[in-house]
């Protein structure tokens, strides 16, 4: 469908169908007319009146806007003519918006009218991530009448956005950018898809293998898994960033021939990149911009990390055992409702290590989350990312990817970044937890709050006869990851 409606002039939408059986208004055999009545009143030599409904007012109760599998028309189409029952409105990818009662020629565009557009997205100051997380939100908001089309109704939009990341989408998640794509939470409660009989559809790793709306973590994740090579006896694995590196190429920096960065201070939210620390660019093509640098796909190892297509990924990553209690967290920046003593949709639930100490938080949905008793649970690290006021850029310090940890930082050079240590108060009535980035919190009396990217990405898992499933998705101080604490690294499935 991208080659469809990407190629088309333009796009006819029955903005205001219920149904596919619905006539276009004013195209019926026998015309009605508008039941939005416009008034007017003339004023000395002028006459005013009564505007009708702009466009994002007439798709805020369309269910062609609520439809999964109408996205792609909205997303993908260079021009939209959309006729609805009181007008027909022109929108197109440059995000002016023409309609009948009303001459806007002069006006400004705005894109507020289509939101979730990706066609033409490559010359907008935003990475292929950003673009593909805003997808995904607006995609995963829609509804569909057959679970089994959670990825046929947005295949589209994923085959338009390949050659951005070079690379394959596995179960809808871009295989070059995996560490990243991990980190989808829901907005709400959220239950497993599955088929007509009741199987599940779709891995658990992935947003597909959901039911509602689900959004992105910002902020840059340094990879902390290898990932397998398809069908490598004995297995061999790599990092992320080898794996967009080109085979021929053994210099860990590659791209500093033919790649230039802007990059952020995490502290800092600004210009292209901005939710994700920076952005990379190739010399001879600056207006597309990517996460990270990768090379062509026909130079690099076949990295599409699934067995036999099978929605399974087979990595090596680091498992600690740490304790859920079902205490709620304090944290509510990821929560569009909070949780009462009788009603629960997503849960933020504390984490704590052997010591009782609260190390973090993870959210889990309500569906599962009931059936989570007291005890110790484990978690998957994925990643490793940074506070929001913590002005360390992941290119000041040197990462080692075994331990995921950097070298430490001498303290003048964390003093030239701003990163000087703070005061925290010891007043026990706040019981010593800050909140930080995007609704974690931890003890500051025991996890130190200026640790340079202090905070590691977890996934809880719950292991079933070999093979890892995602129950929730947290953030813990980096420091619970301990050896003491019985973090080790392992073989990984998950499914």
């Amino acid at each position: 469908m991208d080659n469809v409606y990407g190629q088309a002039a333009w796009t006819l939408v029955a903005g205001s169908a219920r149904h596919a059986d619905t006539c276009l208004p004013r195209m019926a055999p026998q015309v009605q007319l508008s039941s939005i009545r416009q008034y007017t009143a003339s004023i000395e030599d002028q006459t005013i009146g009564v505007m009708l409904p702009s466009l994002l007012t007439v798709l805020q109760t369309s269910a062609w806007n609520d439809r999964a599998w109408t996205y792609q028309e909205s997303a993908l189409s260079k021009r939209l003519l959309i006729v609805t029952e009181p007008q027909m409105y022109f929108t197109c990818q440059h995000g002016f918006t023409f309609c009948e009662d009303m001459r806007i020629e002069d006006k400004s565009p705005s894109g507020i009218d289509r939101e979730g557009q990706i066609f033409g997205s490559k010359t907008n100051p935003t990475t292929n991530f950003e673009v593909y997380a805003e997808a995904v939100t607006e995609y995963t908001r829609r509804q569909m009448s057959f679970h089994e089309d959670g990825l046929n109704a947005v295949s589209g939009v994923l085959n338009q956005l390949r050659p951005w990341f070079r690379g394959d989408f596995l179960s809808g998640l871009p295989t070059t950018e995996l560490d990243q794509a991990l980190l989808w939470y829901p907005k709400g409660n959220t239950v497993r898809r599955t088929d007509q009989v009741g199987k599940t559809l779709f891995p658990s790793w992935s947003w597909a293998g959901w039911v509602g709306q689900v959004e992105y973590w910002t902020g840059l994740a340094i990879s902390g898994v290898k990932w397998k090579l398809p069908n490598s006896k004995p297995p061999v694995y790599y990092t992320s960033g080898e794996l967009r590196t080109p085979t021929s190429d053994h210099d860990e920096e590659w791209y500093r021939k033919e790649w230039s960065k802007s990059e952020n201070y995490p502290g800092a939210r600004f210009g292209p990149g901005e939710l994700y620390d920076g952005s990379w660019f190739e010399r001879q093509d600056p207006t597309s911009l990517f996460l990270h640098p990768v090379a062509v796909e026909i130079d690099r190892r076949d990295h599409l990390n699934s067995r036999d297509h099978k929605g399974l990924l087979e990595l090596r990553g680091v498992i600690c055992t740490l304790r859920i209690t079902g205490n709620h967290s304090v944290a509510r920046a990821c929560l569009s409702k909070v949780c009462s003593s009788d009603e629960h949709e997503l849960c933020a639930l504390n984490v704590y290590d052997a010591a009782s100490n609260v190390c973090g938080t993870v959210h889990v949905p309500a569906t599962l989350a009931a059936s989570l008793d007291p005890g110790a649970y484990d978690f998957l690290r994925l990643s490793r990312t940074h506070l929001l006021d913590d002005p360390t850029r992941p290119s000041d310090v040197k990462w080692n990817h075994e331990d995921a940890t950097f070298k430490p930082m001498r303290q003048n050079q964390l003093s030239q970044l701003g990163a000087v240590p703070s005061e925290h108060s010891d007043d026990e009535s706040t019981q010593n937890l800050d909140m930080i980035d995007e609704g974690c919190v931890f003890d500051t009396d025991v996890f130190d709050p200026d640790e340079s990217w202090c905070v590691f990405n977890v996934m809880l898992i719950n292991i079933l006869q070999g093979i890892s499933h995602r129950v929730g998705l947290g953030k813990v101080h980096a420091a619970a990851f301990s050896k003491e604490a019985g973090a080790k690294w392992q073989d990984i499935i998950l499914g």
